[in-house]
């Protein structure tokens, strides 16, 4: 039994959050290796989780079809769209679900699903789908092979696109400590706005519409956090 917890996620369509709380976004439509045992540890009970990403209809960008867990004796598949139930061993099952005696369960509470093992493994889903190097690279590096000849790893921005998009006239203005938003930054924690506001200044090729909608969510922050932003912050980006 582990003596410590630690959690990821992945998200919408889809961003990631690493067991180091790391946060990014990623549009690859192929099979990736969310999480595994590295087989290290002999006394651990050997597991993973395999995800495999869809193009979205009607967009550039992907979200999570499905997610493959693989126990000892077992591999279930969560898939989107098939609220209520999930696949095991080939074989489409309700919920609630128990196996080998217990040691494994999946229920279901509104919205969400659970699946527990005896060995301290826990994964929630909701059947909606769900900074290092080049997160294209890196990610494409854990791709397992799927049936898929179509899918890609979704290069969605050149490095000098990137470092454009990074820059003053687009997201970096959100970090410029002396720009428009310096004051909410230190009462809204940036997170994961920076890396958004890349994501789809990349996806959509910097369309200012896009663009103005991410600086928007964060202004919509900081004003829940009763913390002004300067006025000046249209007028630089020239956002409606």
């Amino acid at each position: 039994m582990a003596e410590s917890k630690a959690s990821c996620q992945a998200i919408g369509d889809p961003h990631y959050e690493t067991f180091d709380a790391s946060l990014f976004s990623f549009q690859g439509t192929c099979s990736y290796v969310m999480v595994k045992t590295s087989g290290e540890d002999k006394t651990l009970t050997p597991f993973s989780i395999i995800n495999k990403n869809q193009l979205a209809p009607g967009a550039r960008g992907s979200y999570m079809k499905s997610a493959v867990i693989k126990l000892p004796g077992h591999e279930i598949v969560i898939t989107h769209g098939e609220r209520d139930r999930v696949t095991i061993d080939g074989k489409m099952s309700s919920l609630p679900v128990n196996l080998n005696s217990d040691n494994i369960t999946i229920t279901q509470s509104g919205i969400k699903g659970t699946l527990k093992t005896d060995f301290g493994l826990e994964v929630t889903f909701d059947w909606a789908g769900v900074p290092v190097l080049d997160i294209v690279e890196w990610a494409a590096s854990w791709s397992v092979p799927d049936n898929d000849r179509a899918c890609w790893h979704f290069p969605a921005c050149t490095e000098q696109e990137k470092q454009r998009y990074r820059g003053p006239e687009y997201c970096g203005l959100l970090v410029d400590k002396t720009g428009p938003f310096a004051n909410c930054s230190e009462t809204v924690t940036l997170a994961q706005f920076p890396n958004d506001c890349l994501f789809y200044a990349c996806l959509t090729h910097g369309s200012r519409e896009t663009y103005c909608k991410a600086l928007n969510s964060y202004v919509n922050s900081c004003m829940l956090a009763k913390t002004p932003v300067s006025p000046q912050w249209k007028q630089i980006t020239k956002c409606p």
